[in-house]
């Protein structure tokens, strides 16, 4: 959640790109960058590109990033998750279908490459998109709308909270059943 706070704070343009992200107040963030903490989110975000430097570039790159974030958490090279329960609502959110539960964040460094890929792949994504709802397009499309009405991270956080609720089994990370490295 703190690299989403980020990335969505950062696509409502409330920090300045040459601001640090190890300067940020976000609980937990600095932590992430005590290697680097000279980094500043445009060098996160435009990676030397300087026509990213432009706030509309910035926003839209963040909100992608944010994204990409949420799309992994449905692969299942990256998370295993339940199947989502029909008709259950996200507690703080009513309005939202709850997306099955987190039962396992997976390691990539443990993980075969070639089996991690083949779960990004197109086939699997429409494996996924026509298993049952809420999946990861509904998701997308709730956090598009969120961010065409520009709402602000306490308005976002319940429902991203809901998306990434872990399961009451949920497990160690591991390289995931099936992706281990051989």
């Amino acid at each position: 959640l703190a690299w989403s706070e980020f990335a969505w704070r950062t696509s409502l343009g409330e920090y300045n790109p040459e601001s640090t992200v190890a300067s940020l107040e976000i609980p937990g963030f600095s932590a992430m960058f005590k290697f680097n903490r000279e980094w500043r989110i445009q060098d996160l975000f435009a990676l030397g590109n300087p026509h990213i430097r432009k706030p509309e570039y910035m926003s839209k790159v963040a909100f992608g990033s944010l994204l990409h974030s949420v799309e992994d958490s449905f692969a299942g090279g990256h998370v295993e998750r339940r199947d989502p329960i029909p008709g259950q609502k996200c507690v703080a959110m009513p309005e939202f279908d709850q997306p099955g539960k987190v039962v396992e964040f997976h390691s990539y460094s443990h993980q075969d490459a070639g089996k991690h890929g083949e779960s990004d792949t197109r086939k699997s994504f429409s494996a996924h998109w026509s298993s049952g709802r809420p999946h990861v397009v509904e998701v997308g499309r709730n956090l598009y709308s969120f961010f065409q009405r520009k709402s602000p991270w306490s308005e976002v956080k319940p429902y991203l909270e809901c998306v990434s609720e872990l399961d009451p089994q949920v497990r160690p990370a591991s390289a995931g059943t099936g992706y281990a490295a051989t």
